[in-house]
């Protein structure tokens, strides 16, 4: 369990950490591999809510392919930026709003085409309300779905 520092801007409704992830456009996912840490932004769909399953596409290729072999245990942030709050002359006073989700879990790749073509709707369900998709079976083919099963949630705003 991850404790929050600053529990007064602790969210726990799983109901609005799942509505704020419906918002977001971008998560990051951060690897780690040798010491060595990695953070990409991603578009990312939402497969399952119970367990919270997030999805991403890519090449079949890449660093972030390369480190999740070596280690499949990643991190995910996502936010909402708000507004700046102006305190004056005040410079440590100053500060922005904004809501965030951290999760941490295992991600891997999906190989069954059933599940790859559902990972596939869902990405495209967050950013579309069209559910009549078609995939040219080359491009489906060629691109790679992974799957973040998230382990561990927070989530926090300042108002």
């Amino acid at each position: 369990m991850i404790q929050m520092r600053r529990t007064d801007r602790e969210v726990t409704d799983r109901d609005q950490i799942l509505q704020w992830l419906r918002e977001v456009p971008v998560a990051r996912l951060g690897f780690a591999d040798g010491g060595e840490p990695y953070v990409v932004p991603l578009n990312f769909g939402i497969l399952t809510t119970s367990p919270l399953t997030l999805v991403f596409h890519c090449a079949a290729k890449g660093r972030k392919l390369d480190m999740m072999a070596r280690n499949p245990r990643v991190c995910f942030e996502a936010d909402i930026p708000g507004q700046l709050k102006d305190a004056g002359a005040m410079a440590c006073r100053w500060g922005m709003t904004f809501r965030s989700v951290i999760g941490y879990g295992t991600l891997e790749s999906i190989s069954d085409e059933n599940e790859k073509r559902c990972a596939l709707e869902a990405l495209m369900a967050k950013y579309s309300a069209r559910t009549d998709w078609i995939f040219d079976p080359a491009e489906f083919k060629a691109v790679l779905m992974l799957k973040l099963t998230v382990e561990e949630l927070t989530a926090k705003q300042k108002v």
